[in-house]
């Protein structure tokens, strides 16, 4: 049977996929008006000044895949959710197809070792619908 916080998990499962898309239309209606986003360039406030700063690192990083691990949920009620996860990224192949789950660890196509970083940090501020 699935928890109260199955439907946030799910919710975040969506925004996984999303981000995966490098689509960022399918980001906007996820991202809530007043987000505040931490990138290492800065802090980014509010979806437009949030959507800009991932836009952006779609274009500089066009073949980067995304996961979110280790979901915890802290605290969550009807109007407001709290979770803490590891967020990883690598870079892949680029004749490999975009599935996240598809790409584990492989190669990068020049022979080298795909680059994967992994950091601890707060879960954005997201829209639930």
């Amino acid at each position: 049977m699935p928890g109260p916080a199955a439907p946030l998990t799910e919710f975040i499962r969506a925004y996984e996929q999303a981000t995966n898309s490098h689509d960022i239309t399918r980001l906007v209606p996820l991202i809530a008006p007043e987000a505040v986003y931490w990138f290492s360039d800065g802090s980014h406030r509010g979806r437009e000044a949030v959507l800009s700063a991932i836009t952006k690192t779609f274009a500089t990083i066009r073949d980067e895949i995304y996961e979110i691990n280790d979901l915890e949920w802290i605290a969550h009620s009807d109007d407001h959710a709290v979770c803490r996860y590891r967020f990883t990224w690598w870079l892949c192949p680029r004749e490999q197809t975009a599935d996240a789950h598809h790409f584990g660890r492989h190669p990068t196509a020049d022979g080298n070792r795909t680059v994967q970083q992994t950091r601890q940090r707060p879960a954005p501020v997201l829209r639930r619908s």
